[in-house]
């Protein structure tokens, strides 16, 4: 007998572990006394046709095969080399190294996903610093008329503007980089404990590297330079022109050009998301992204824009109001880009946080409507429902449907594995009952197919080595990288090649991590795959527990795992909602400095018109009214900052939006309602300073 594993050496029949189900009542005394006697010894020959009719199967007709004593060693093995067909035998030759490379090389970055995240502060950091730089420079106007007066050149004066400024410069970027490093390792200690569920592993470790610290910190060395360079040659350039009593303004033309290219854009992008369902996601974020320029773009273009009754225009705050901000646009426009892009990218992100709700359980659902995942170590050979033989035939289980897939062995290709795979492992599956009972919903499909249920296309097959599969839309994004209508090589137990084209991307569903394919085109290319080892189970709801403990517990010899659908759609939730909690948090330090910015540029917008107030009190305004005149400028950059970020954040997450999960409204408006409250704090803040003593005081200076 060969040395089958688990009967090969056992004491008894009883103590056979076959690894499938042995109905040990049917063994008799006889042959337990035969087996102690004689082992695996035969009881009796009978011919190769008769014993191939009565046991042949998937896995082959023989267990092995014997040579006579005529036959050498050597005899044998010049006979068999060059018949045997190592692909027709099963053997796959793979490059395990350099697959192992590849997949690490093309897996998630981390460093791109946190750069990406944190561009929003990025962006409105720079802002900030432009800020800064321009009230910095306009504190040192008289000095550096002095400077000129004596004889300084305009590049001396530029260099010590740039050596004043750079010492704080290098300073604040040493601290931003020694910052970063921590923040870094702050990171990687959050994904090892609390955010553990991104990375499925406690092992990750910092990569600190000083060549990466020394880029980063000359490449905002490099940035921040520029835009001192900048500021200061125009600065300068103003500074040396003759004042002629008239402001220069904005031009309306090269501000009107731009605002149209950008409306172009949106309205193309806008396009695209209703054309290509494959790029809706990204379509609707870039249109979004596009929508937040235009009206940025579109306030300036108000604020620079000359009113036609210019003596009305000066009789009334309103217009007093337009005149200074159409010659000093950037006191406008730059807190609302602080406050829009704050709330732009804390939106984003809550919309598209995961969450098990009520429409996730319903048939449309990730879950399909079932209530029950499981998956068996060992393949299944038998059907579970209704099954006598497992005791699902009782009265308690009238009501239970089970839902059988078999499965080819394959690199998890979910997002709980960061790797890029090009090798998933595949479920063969009767899509019938998904058609009928409507289960799952997809987000995108093959154009081809327009008006046919996509699951109907498992069972086509175009070519003799081509067939249809569907995966889960998160599984092709990032897993393995592919589109609808893209094709995957997969070999078939044989060695042959399949091409196996993607015509349809579920939502989040609990497939994923698989391509499925029709189960027909499974058994002609997976033969020896017996068994099923991928369950769905439903049924009464509130029999629920029941069924789990009884299917784990009936089915333990094949190394059974039943859970609540429902939780394996979370563990894949924690995983997105990980990163978008990263993204939140770096949302939220954008939202701080743009509260922070409307503040500094409230308390500048103040000091820099103080002799303009001084003016309008000696032309019979009183202080009442240039505080109020203040506050409603304040309002307006406020409701402008916040319109901006919540009108382009809803039109970038349109598809989350359209899409049966709930959405988070109430966290969002109370988001919104948080940064009316500190916004109006602010600006209640700014316009008590105003009084006519210190306006009076400010005109007798003059």
């Amino acid at each position: 007998m060969p040395e089958f594993p688990g009967i090969a050496g056992s004491k008894s029949c009883t103590d056979w572990d076959a690894g499938v189900e042995i109905k040990m009542d049917l063994i008799r005394k006889k042959d337990e006394d035969y087996w102690n006697k004689f082992r695996g010894t035969p009881k009796a020959f009978i011919n190769y046709a008769k014993g191939n009719e009565l046991w042949a199967n998937n896995f082959g007709p023989v267990t092995s095969i014997r040579f006579g004593p005529e036959f050498s060693e050597n005899d044998i093995v010049s006979g068999l080399t060059g018949i045997v067909d190592p692909y027709k035998a099963g053997f796959i030759i793979q490059d395990l190294p350099g697959e192992s490379i590849d997949a690490a090389e093309k897996g998630v970055d981390f460093s791109t996903l946190f750069l990406s995240l944190g561009f929003f502060i990025i962006v409105s950091a720079l802002v900030l610093i432009v800020l800064l730089i321009s009230s910095y420079f306009d504190s040192k106007k008289n000095q550096l008329k002095t400077l000129f007066s004596i004889g300084f050149s305009n590049r001396k004066i530029e260099k010590l503007l740039l050596i004043e400024t750079g010492l704080v410069e290098a300073s604040g970027t040493i601290i931003g980089t020694v910052a970063g490093v921590l923040f870094n390792l702050l990171l990687i200690t959050a994904l090892n404990t609390v955010w553990r569920g991104a990375v499925q592993t406690s092992s990750l470790r910092a990569g600190f590297d000083a060549g990466s610290a020394l880029l980063g910190f000359l490449a905002t060395i490099a940035v921040i330079f520029f835009i001192l360079n900048i500021k200061a040659t125009s600065f300068l350039k103003k500074l040396n022109q003759p004042e002629t009593g008239e402001a220069r303004k904005p031009s309306v033309k090269k501000n009107l050009t731009f605002l149209l290219t950008v409306l172009a854009l949106t309205l193309l992008f806008a396009v695209l998301t209703i054309l290509y369902d494959n790029y809706k996601t990204a379509f609707s974020f870039l249109t979004g992204l596009f929508l937040f320029s235009l009206l940025v773009i579109s306030l300036r273009q108000y604020f620079i824009t000359d009113i036609k009754s210019r003596k009305k225009h000066f009789t009334n705050p309103a217009g007093i109001s337009k005149s200074y901000y159409s010659i000093h646009p950037s006191q406008v426009i730059s807190p609302v880009l602080f406050l829009a892009a704050g709330l732009f990218a804390v939106i984003i992100t809550g919309v598209n946080r995961m969450d098990i709700t009520g429409n996730m359980l319903k048939p449309s659902g990730g879950t399909g409507g079932f209530l029950l995942w499981g998956e068996t170590s060992i393949p299944v050979p038998d059907k579970i429902e209704g099954s006598k033989e497992f005791g699902f035939d009782a009265d308690e289980f009238r009501d239970m449907k089970i839902i059988q897939a078999r499965r080819t062995s394959g690199n998890d290709a979910s997002c709980l594995n960061l790797n890029h795979i090009t090798s998933p492992p595949l479920l063969g599956i009767d899509p019938s009952e998904f058609i009928r009972k409507g289960s799952f919903s997809f987000a995108v499909s093959m154009k081809d197919f327009k008006g046919i249920n996509p699951w109907e296309t498992l069972n086509y097959q175009p070519d003799d080595f081509t067939i249809y599969g569907i995966a889960d839309q998160t599984v092709m994004q990032y897993g393995l990288k592919v589109k609808t209508g893209d094709t995957l090589k997969i070999r078939s137990e044989s060695g042959q090649v399949i091409n196996v084209i993607i015509s349809g991307g579920l939502k989040s569903s609990v497939f994923q991590g698989y391509v499925i394919i029709g189960n027909e085109n499974f058994n002609r290319f997976f033969p020896s795959v017996a068994g099923s080892q991928v369950f769905l189970a439903d049924g009464r709801e509130d029999l629920l527990p029941m069924y789990q403990e009884s299917l784990n517990e009936r089915l333990a010899d094949f190394g059974a795992d039943f859970m609540p659908a429902s939780e394996r759609l979370a563990a894949f939730f924690v995983v997105t909602n990980t990163y978008l909690s990263v993204f939140t948090i770096l949302g939220s330090l954008g939202m701080i400095l743009g509260v922070a910015g409307l503040g500094f540029v409230l308390i500048r917008n103040f000091h820099q018109r103080k002799r303009d107030f001084g003016l309008m009190m000696a032309a019979g305004f009183t202080a009442d009214r240039i505080r109020k005149m203040l506050s409603r400028e304040h309002l307006t950059i406020l409701t402008a900052g916040i319109f901006t970020g919540l009108i382009s954040a809803v039109v970038a997450t349109l598809p989350s939006i359209n899409s049966d999960k709930d959405l988070p409204w109430l966290t969002i408006a109370l988001m919104i309602l948080l940064v009316v409250i500190t916004g109006l704090t602010a600006i209640m803040a700014s316009v008590k300073k105003i009084s006519s003593d210190s306006l009076i005081s400010q005109i007798r200076r003059e």
